[in-house]
């Protein structure tokens, strides 16, 4: 914070010879000093009182996946690895394909004065009355 105690105090409100008491445990610092230094600090309320750090849900799950991950065996681990990438790079090239054909099928309706969609959501598709599993065509 690059500040002096003195700075601090005056901040907080208080003597810097109270905050050196604070600092010392000669006396307890009041509930309402700490939710001030959190407030005007934006410092995580755990963390002072604690020292505890605050885990999003998202951490938690990427420290539980690396700890199963750490716990697999390096043969698996590597054939696993092997699997996701290729079905990643598979699903990659499908969508690109996927579009690029939705885009040919678009210009050809157009030519033809008819106005062609891919539903790419199966949920926009099951909700269409036009319901196809790949396409649904408007006349217009």
């Amino acid at each position: 914070m690059n500040m002096t105690q003195e700075q601090f105090a005056k901040n907080l409100g208080i003597t810097s010879s109270l905050l050196s008491q604070y600092e010392n445990d000669i006396i307890f610092i009041p509930e309402s000093i700490i939710d001030k230094i959190c407030s005007l600090f934006f410092v995580d309320k755990l963390w002072l009182v604690y020292g505890v750090v605050k885990e999003s849900p998202l951490s938690q799950i990427k420290r539980n996946a690396i700890a199963i991950i750490a716990s697999i065996d390096d043969n698996l681990f590597n054939h696993l690895l092997q699997n996701l990438l290729s079905f990643i790079e598979l699903d990659m090239e499908n969508n690109i394909e996927k579009k690029v054909l939705s885009y040919q099928k678009e210009l050809e309706a157009e030519k033809k004065g008819q106005t062609y969609t891919v539903l790419l959501n199966i949920n926009d598709q099951k909700a269409n009355k036009y319901y196809h599993p790949q396409v649904f065509i408007t006349w217009g």
